[in-house]
């Protein structure tokens, strides 16, 4: 059986590798984007199983990305951000389908 392939979205390079590492030592097959276009293009091109998208990225921001994929496709997304506004926390959960949000609920506190 052939691994799920995430796509992992982030602008921090740092980040963005240590997540596909991790990811990839799971035993996922994992592809990245270091920017909102590219994501968008990945999503439409690879079909992943899942998508880890960063919120605060630079340009087009990972919101709208999440309301275009959303618009195309039915991936399940998982939002990485470190931004805590209650704000961001409702946008998030009007794009995301109530069918898919038991699993994405996890809140890390500092």
């Amino acid at each position: 059986m052939e691994p799920k392939t995430i796509l992992v979205d982030d602008d921090d390079p740092v980040l963005r590798e240590l997540v596909a590492f991790n990811l990839r030592r799971e035993g996922y097959a994992c592809t990245t984007a270091a920017e909102a276009q590219q994501a968008i293009a990945m999503v439409r091109q690879h079909e992943p199983s899942v998508v880890v998208l960063d919120l605060m990225m630079p340009g087009v921001t990972g919101l709208e990305v999440c309301r275009i994929v959303r618009r195309e496709s039915d991936v399940p997304i998982l939002i990485l951000t470190a931004r805590d506004e209650e704000f961001d926390k409702v946008l998030a959960r009007e794009i995301v389908p109530p069918s898919t949000r038991s699993g994405l609920r996890a809140e890390s506190s500092p």
